[in-house]
């Protein structure tokens, strides 16, 4: 089953859209909030069911449109192309299945087509997703060894538990040796009351043939009604019948058509024997008209030719040539034999010319001898040496050219830096003298200030020896200390400023001495390159007066202007050759003209060829003619003497063919009598007839076939005869039903017998007893056997899965996994229950001793086994939503790869946000989301 087409109503944001499937691999390409999730909800709500309300699953009910729901177009083995509809309605939908013959159905045909499968089935094992593969690595020892082996059970480990949960029910009614389980202490009541009953019984004989008799009235009771059951089955039937009223209506109708057609027997293959009649006739027909029309022509043949009169008048001329007529054949073979020699020499040397580009009007070119070869050999040598230094100079611009642009770039570059050329020169000039004028002015300025502050202060100090004197001292000193300070300061900003001029223009001459450098590199470059480029123009002079000389050269030899040196060397035995044939042409031609004049003397000579010879043809085509002439003559003659005798012989041919058509009219005519008709038209109408009944015959079989219990129907029933059948058959019913109740009256009187036997003591009151501890042990065991066959069968079932089909899924999950973890982890093993991998140095591991990137890869490998080992009994597409997306790049490109392969046998439907896996995938099988959202 594969999806081809997807049609959607209204399904959460994808609106009256249609997506086209490929069969095989096709990918949803989009980012986050695409609609990928909600194309792949789709899928499943269309095949399963709308989510419940309640469910923890999204509706996706459109906010947009009014319509919920859309239709998947399948593709089956089995039903062909299927449309799947599902539409608002229910809770889960309104389905309708539509099957390529136009069969339409619902929910029944859906669950045939989807392989008696549940929602939760196919989700668990054809769909993944990113949440699942990320569970498996956060799973127990257990959780992971339940897994790996429910999914050689059809990927469901709800039977193992409930196996499980059976054995425990059953054992708490009944074990074998047990004395507490429930069935096992009502056995023992059971006996003890059966025990009772029995002594009791014996007591009373009359009871046990009673009860003989009640047991028979019952056993009739049961014949009658099963009786009874099997009568009204067969009256539903019948009913059934009365549903295909038109068909069987139509069933009569075709049934009374065939038998108005004629019941005549006609030959099997009789249309085949008249057609070979007909074309026997014919064909002998055509031979008679044949043998007609060459008599007359013989008769018209019979007339004497002009040359045959010729031949009578010149009859001793005529002998001559004839006698002669085999030699002179031979000599114009001869001539022939040489034209032709001529002819193929000829062409020969045209071939041999146009090939190496001469006029056919042309002479050959002279011979080319020692001399003139060693003229070509130093023409070829100057070539080559002059074509060496020419590609040398031109490498040697080139590497020039290329010296001087990287020297450009870099002058470029520095000139962007450099200073202007005043600018550099006034820095340059004052570096020196404005910086250490300035310094001394400040300096010196510093200095006497301070030495001023200090001297008035002591000379107020020794004037005023007092407080005021001594505070005067203090602030002169301040003033002093404070001038000298800032002289420091000052000083020091002075030199940073300095080092960063110097700096500057130190940096300034380094790069104007570079650029000086560069500047004069280039224009001794720029001299280098025009001296090659002079010599450059003197080789290229020295190749064309070489080229010059060389085809004067080829002038006076006679040579084509086109030959190249190289075409000289190769061609001289060609021109030798050339000329052979040219002097064994000129030898043929006087041997053919030497041969032509004695043919046409000696034929001029000849009265009887004279008269045929014209002067427009040459002489071997008028030897021809007259050969030709010759022998029709004679064959004229011989004819005359046959003439007779093949008339005779075509007279008896025509008169035997006249009798096979005689004797092949009469076939046919008896094979119309067979039929009982006269006429060809009447016989291929009996055949038409046939044909007509026959396919009728096969429409009856077909409407047969349609109806339900048609087994029993007869040819000839009509719908008033199974009214009839199925009132006879009401009367039965009716007729057993009396007897079942007559019966059962009797029954009743014996049962009240017995119960009176039974009352009044002790009997009754056991009988009632062992009763209720039968119906009570009867449901413990009833209990008991259904939990008993239940676990009983679950284990058979998951034994066969197991044996059966969990060694094929292994081994295909054990190649998948190898491929997936490349080739790191060999081999998948399953002992005792107990789920491990071995890797590739020997070592085994335990599935929750894994990683989380392995345990990934071997929970998809597993998967993918199952679904393909079961591929032939369960054939459902794989859905995939961006499940791979935490591992490394090379992984998914291990599993892009091995989704490509099952792809070929099982449908692969991708979607995902990731780029890389669009190189993987044709642009025929990639639909891009956004692009369709866009539209």
């Amino acid at each position: 089953m594969k999806i081809t087409k997807l049609v959607i109503y209204g399904y959460g944001k994808w609106i009256d859209t249609e997506f086209s499937v490929s069969e095989d691999w096709h990918l949803f390409y989009g980012p986050n909030e695409a609609g990928k999730s909600t194309l792949m909800s789709f899928i499943h709500s269309i095949l399963f069911g709308f989510p419940k309300r309640h469910s923890s699953s999204l509706r996706y009910e459109p906010k947009e449109s009014s319509r919920y729901g859309g239709k998947v177009i399948l593709l089956d083995e089995r039903f062909g192309e299927v449309t799947v509809e599902r539409i608002s309605g229910k809770v889960t939908g309104d389905v309708s299945v539509t099957l390529e013959d136009g069969t339409q159905g619902g929910e029944a045909i859906l669950d045939t087509l989807l392989y008696h499968k549940k929602r939760h089935f196919y989700e668990s094992i054809y769909t993944f997703n990113l949440k699942g593969v990320e569970e498996t690595s956060s799973m127990s020892k257990d959780q992971l060894n339940r897994f790996f082996l429910s999914t050689g059970s059809l990927g469901s480990e709800q039977f193992l538990k409930l196996a499980d949960s059976y054995k425990q029910k059953a054992g708490a009614l009944f074990k074998p040796t047990g004395r507490k389980p429930v069935i096992n202490q009502l056995q023992g009541k059971l006996a003890e009351v059966n025990r009772q009953v029995s002594k009791a019984r014996e007591r009373n004989a009359q009871y046990t043939v009673l009860r003989d008799e009640v047991n028979t009235y019952a056993e009739e009771i049961d014949r009658l009604n099963s009786e009874m059951e099997n009568l009204q089955e067969e009256k539903n039937k019948y009913i059934s019948f009365l549903k295909h009223g038109k068909v069987l209506r139509e069933i009569s109708q075709i049934r009374d058509e065939i038998e108005a057609y004629p019941s005549v027997t006609i030959p099997e293959n009789g249309k085949l024997q008249l057609k070979h009649y007909n074309e026997q006739l014919e064909n002998i027909r055509e031979q008679i008209k044949a043998l007609h029309e060459k008599q007359n022509e013989l008769q018209k043949e019979f007339k004497p030719s002009p040359d045959f009169v010729l031949s009578q008048e010149l009859e001793t001329d005529y002998q001559k040539i004839k006698d002669r007529l085999d030699e002179l054949e031979d000599k114009v073979e001869l001539i022939s034999r040489e034209q032709h020699q001529l002819s193929v020499v000829e062409n020969q040397i045209v071939e041999m010319k146009l090939r190496e580009g001469y006029s056919l009007k042309d002479s050959l070119p002279k011979e080319l001898t020692d001399t003139k070869l060693e003229e070509l050999s130093e023409f070829k040598n100057v070539q080559a040496a002059l074509l060496q230094e020419e590609t040398a100079i031109s490498s040697t611009i080139q590497e020039l050219k290329i010296r001087t642009e990287s020297n450009n770039e870099r002058i470029d570059s520095i000139e962007k830096d450099l200073w202007p050329l005043e600018k550099f020169k006034a820095e340059q000039s004052s570096e020196s003298s404005q910086v250490s004028a300035s310094r001394n002015f400040f300096k010196d300025r510093a200095f006497i200030t301070a030495l001023v502050f200090l001297i008035t202060g002591v000379i107020a100090a020794s004037l005023i020896q007092n407080i005021i004197g001594l505070t005067v001292l203090i602030l002169l000193c301040s003033a002093a200390l404070y001038t000298v300070r800032n002289y420091f300061l000052h000083n020091r900003k002075e030199q940073s400023v300095e080092d960063q001029e110097k700096e500057q223009l130190f940096y300034q001459k380094s790069m104007r001495s570079q650029w000086k450098e560069l500047l004069a590199l280039n224009d001794s470059l720029q001299d280098k390159r025009r001296e090659q480029e002079i010599l450059l123009e003197e080789n290229r002079r020295k190749q064309k007066n070489a080229s010059v000389q060389f085809e004067k050269w080829k002038e006076k030899m006679r040579y084509p202007q086109s030959y190249t040196l190289e075409k000289l060397f190769s061609t001289r035995e060609l021109f030798t050759e050339m000329k052979k044939l040219t002097e064994k042409k000129e030898v043929l031609e006087n041997r053919v003209a030497s041969h032509l004049f004695e043919l046409d003397q000696w034929l001029k000579g000849n009265e009887y060829a004279s008269k045929i010879m014209t002067s427009d043809k040459d002489i071997s085509a008028v030897f021809y003619e007259l050969r030709n002439r010759i022998r029709a003559v004679e064959s004229e003659k011989n004819r005359q003497k046959d003439y007779i005798q093949e008339t005779n012989a075509l007279q008896e041919a025509i008169r035997y063919l006249v009798k096979q058509e005689k004797d092949a009219l009469n076939k046919k005519y008896k094979l119309f009598s067979e039929g009982n008709v006269e006429s060809e038209e009447d016989f291929l109408k009996l055949y038409q007839l046939a044909y007509e009944k026959q396919e009728k015959q096969k429409r009856y079989d077909f409407l047969k076939e349609t109806i339900e219990h048609q087994s029993i129907l007869k040819d000839n029933y009509t719908i008033e005869e199974i009214n009839e059948q199925i009132h006879l058959l009401e009367d039965k019913i009716t007729s057993r039903q009396v007897q079942i109740t007559e019966k059962t009256k009797e029954k009743i009187e014996i049962g009240y017998r017995i119960k009176q036997l039974e009352e009044g003591g002790t009997y009754s009151e056991l009988l009632q007893q062992l009763e209720n501890e039968k119906s009570v042990y009867q449901k413990a065991v009833d209990e008991w056997c259904t939990l008993k066959v239940a676990s009983d069968l679950i284990e058979k079932t998951l034994k066969f899965a197991k044996d059966n089909q969990l060694p094929k899924t292994l081994s295909l999950a054990e190649e998948y996994f190898a491929d997936l973890t490349a080739g790191h982890y060999v081999k998948i093993n399953l002992e005792s229950d107990s789920f491990y991998v071995t890797d590739k140095d020997g070592r085994n591991w335990e599935a929750e001793e894994l990683s989380r990137g392995t345990v990934e890869p071997l929970y998809i490998a597993v998967r993918l086994a199952f679904v393909y080992s079961n591929r032939d009994s369960i054939h459902f597409p794989i859905i995939i939503d961006d499940s791979f997306v935490n591992m490394d790049k090379e992984r998914r490109q291990r599993i892009y790869g091995l989704l490509n392969t099952l792809s070929r046998d099982i449908q692969i439907i991708y979607f995902s946000f990731d780029s890389s896996v669009i190189n993987s995938v044709p642009s025929t099988k990639l639909t891009r989301l956004m692009d369709r959202q866009m539209n």
